[in-house]
Parts: C-alpha cells; structure tokens; sequence
C-alpha cells in the first residue's frame, strides 16, 4: 500500500503496471477512503501480491522502494489483516448494508484515473469514497444523500470529458426521479429509440428504465 501525494502516485502506476512486479489487484483509492480505512493519508495505491510467500515478500520489497523513490508512505499487510482489509475496503465500495447511499459504477481512462480522483477532491464533496482500477480505469463511487444533483452531473462529465461514464448503481428514488441513472454519451441511442418503439410502440414495457429515458 502506497499513500501520499496525487502527483507521485500518478507516477507510480505506470512504473508499477510497466514493472516486471505481477499484482493480482492495483487499485487507485480516494483519500477520503484512506482515511477512513486508516491505512495512511493522502491519495492510495493499493497492490495486492499473491503468490508463494518468497515472491511476495520480493516483490512488496520493489513496491516499498518504489514509493522511496517518489516520497510516498508505505504499510504492508499479511495473512488475515491483509483478507481483512480487502474486507473492509470492499464493504465500503459496495455500501453494503447502508440505506441512503448512492454508489456509481464509473469508467475513465487508466491513464486519467488520478486527475480524475483529484478534480473531485477539489469540488469539496463531503463524504464520498473513490476505488478505481489502475489498469482498467473501472471502479465505483460512493456518496452520501444529501450530494446536489448538480454535483453528481458535474463528476458525471468530468467522467465523460476524460473518455468514461458514470452510472448510478443504487440511490434513493427522488434522485432517480431527478437524474439519468445511466448517463449514456455514445452514438447509439437514436438506433435503440427506433428498436424499442418497433418492438414496443405504446411504451408498455418497462417504460423509462433503460439509458435515453427508454
């Protein structure tokens, strides 16, 4: 685990994804859930190793100099405080158990991920959680009721603007009222209005469920 700075682990990913280190998970965390975890501060870079025990502990090594090298704090964790802290962040992510939540799957482009994690921390948004896969550029999102609708769409196109969506997976129903869960930007909806309207053309079926209000 590598904590610290937004601009020395936007370094550390590429070195990390190009090394010849085989993670089994590398995750960008917000620092909002660092914190909350209490796994360090700042931004995180989660890497999990999983193989015989001589390769892990040689390959957390290179991930602890690594983070030297960029100024970034370091914590290892093994055998059941490792399982529980996958636990825990995965609890976290998906809002388990908790009413009142919004959790968003999102995608951007890997390489964007950090900016992205930053622009929010810039909004002032209270009592939101980040996880995104540093490989992929997948992950979620998770905020708390009161967020403004205006907020949620502003992170929405800055998703959007930086090649990713955000959808909403859970919310309470006044803000699905108020929102389009899915937030579809591709150029495919005009193609899905005609399919729906042929196979449904009084609007029978599930109505204003799918992206588009379709």
């Amino acid at each position: 685990m590598l904590s610290g700075e937004a601009g020395a682990i936007a370094q550390a990913v590429p070195i990390l994804l190009n090394s010849a280190l085989t993670p089994t998970a590398a995750d960008l965390l917000s620092a909002s859930i660092v914190e909350d975890l209490q796994i360090g501060a700042g931004m995180g870079l989660i890497v999990r190793f999983q193989s015989i025990p001589a390769s892990v502990q040689e390959q957390t090594h290179h991930l602890t100099e690594l983070g030297n090298q960029l100024g970034l704090a370091h914590s290892s964790f093994s055998n059941s405080d490792e399982a529980d802290l996958w636990q825990r962040l995965r609890d976290q992510m998906t809002a388990a158990g908790w009413e009142g939540l919004i959790t968003c799957k999102i995608g951007v482009r890997p390489s964007e991920a950090v900016r992205v994690l930053q622009q929010i921390e810039d909004l002032n948004v209270l009592g939101w959680l980040g996880q995104i896969h540093a490989a992929s550029g997948l992950g979620r999102f998770v905020f708390d009721e009161a967020v403004p609708t205006e907020t949620l769409l502003k992170i929405r196109h800055q998703c959007q603007s930086h090649g990713g969506f955000l959808s909403i997976l859970q919310a309470p129903t006044s803000l699905k009222q108020k929102i389009d869960i899915w937030g579809y930007p591709g150029n495919a909806l005009e193609l899905m209005q005609k399919i729906k309207q042929q196979f449904d053309p009084h609007s029978q079926l599930s109505p204003h469920r799918f992206v588009g209000g379709i």
